[in-house]
């Protein structure tokens, strides 16, 4: 016996979605602008949501997971991803409505991983920054989360997707560009990177001066090759810790880095 679950009540409606998972609430808030409406209804906390731009046989994937925290290590629940192809190979194409004026023309694929996980995809030709900035506001539109994390494994060109609701970036191979004067979230690592001691300098100089990063508390850097210490401290004005002042701060500052 099917349901038309559009003809049921709304309160009944919002209970069934609460009881999907991740995945099956994209599938069906992707199906009609009604069924995105009940989904966002549902209002799906989550503590953090996690978006992963990386090379797979080529192409651009852009992984949504959600990070669940547990004793042992984090579990990365999958939501959806987009691959960005150069032209769409399948014949059957569906056309996908993110948010209220963003339409893409996509090949859907859906298999089955060996441990039975359901995973699916988008693949889209769609000029690649422009549809992540949008399926990542969409994917936010549908789950309120504490968190939000990006993190980069890849060369990007031209600006990144949407950080300006990002509370948290990881980027790995990477080189800090001007596209990070938008950042508005707190915690920055980098990890083996390559960068000047200028590139470092002009950073902390925008930090300092509140010019950028007005939310950051962290910047962790990981570098390719080693970092002149003595230039960077001639350049930037800074305050070695006292211990016979330390009501100025802590000793160590605690921070939750993903």
């Amino acid at each position: 016996m099917t349901t038309n679950l559009l003809a049921i009540t709304s309160v009944v409606g919002i209970l069934v979605v609460t009881e999907l998972d991740y995945q099956e609430k994209i599938l069906l808030s992707i199906c009609s602008s009604r069924t995105s409406l009940l989904v966002k209804k549902a209002r799906t906390k989550i503590s953090k949501l996690a978006f992963r731009l990386e090379e797979c046989h080529g192409y651009n994937e852009f992984k949504i997971r959600v990070v669940i925290n547990n004793t042992a290590n984090n579990i990365w629940s999958p939501v959806t991803s987009l691959l960005h192809v150069h032209k769409l190979a399948l014949k059957k194409v569906v056309t996908v409505k993110l948010g209220l004026d963003y339409k893409a023309a996509t090949n859907f694929d859906s298999w089955c991983e060996e441990d039975g996980t359901f995973l699916h995809r988008l693949e889209c030709a769609n000029e690649p920054m422009a549809v992540q900035r949008t399926l990542q506001d969409y994917i936010s539109s549908l789950f309120y989360s504490e968190t939000t994390q990006l993190y980069l494994s890849m060369k990007c060109e031209g600006s990144l997707p949407n950080i300006t609701n990002v509370k948290d970036i990881e980027i790995e191979d990477e080189t800090i560009e001007p596209q990070f004067l938008n950042f508005v979230g707190r915690n920055i690592r980098l990890n083996t990177i390559t960068l000047s001691e200028q590139d470092l300098i002009q950073f902390l100089r925008k930090w300092i001066s509140n010019e950028a990063y007005h939310n950051l508390e962290t910047l962790s850097i990981y570098t390719v090759h080693r970092i002149n210490e003595a230039l960077i401290k001639q350049a930037i004005e800074i305050e070695e810790y006292d211990p016979d002042e330390s009501d100025k701060r802590p000793v160590d500052f605690v921070v939750d880095i993903p």
